[in-house]
């Protein structure tokens, strides 16, 4: 209403769900997004959330802020060469990631709509219908999907369940792909060890 002159909407970022309302999509307006120019950074911090879990940096900077001494408990770090990242999208973001994890010897997994050729990093790439599979497995997941009617809610209980014990999830697509009850109890309960 405020502008009614306007031919074309552009977002610096990929998400278009919240402004793509009915009347823009049934209007002439040229509605355009910078999908991809965020991902080195986004595909960096998801690698930082990684290493923060791998060296056990959330208890070590709690135990830091309460200013006592508290070496990591026996069985809670590790190195992530060796462990299987399942990636859940291999668009931009995906990609960015998949070079990072492989350059530090995790086995990577893309899963997406179509199976074809994986992107560097990713050792095989399965379709939507195997992610169970791929979950079973996975260390860790990293989701990278765009908000749509497949993947609202894609992430649930059951798809929790379906996940190897004391995986770590993270997220860096829409936030509605997540039900976040159903995180925070595979978190409280103890199926999933952590969550970014």
């Amino acid at each position: 209403d405020a502008a009614p002159a306007l031919r074309w909407l552009h977002l610096r970022g990929a998400g278009i769900d919240r402004i793509a309302t009915p009347r823009l999509v049934d209007s002439d307006i040229v509605l355009t997004n910078g999908s991809g120019n965020h991902a080195p950074n986004i595909a960096e911090h998801v690698l930082g959330l990684l290493l923060a879990f791998a060296r056990g940096l959330p208890a070590l900077v709690r135990a830091q802020q309460e200013r006592r001494w508290q070496p990591p408990k026996a069985g809670t770090v590790f190195e992530l060469g060796g462990q299987t990242l399942a990636l859940v999208g291999v668009g931009a973001i995906g990609s960015a990631l998949s070079q990072r994890a492989a350059a530090l010897g995790m086995e990577v997994v893309g899963v997406r709509r179509s199976a074809g050729a994986a992107p560097p990093g990713v050792a095989r790439v399965v379709r939507l219908d195997q992610l169970d599979a791929v979950l079973a497995v996975a260390d860790h997941v990293a989701i990278s999907l765009p908000l749509t009617a497949e993947t609202r809610g894609l992430f649930s209980s059951a798809r929790f369940a379906a996940m190897k014990p004391g995986a770590h999830l993270y997220n860096v697509g829409r936030g509605a792909i997540v039900d976040h009850a159903a995180l925070l109890e595979a978190l409280r309960g103890g199926r999933l060890a952590g969550a970014g």
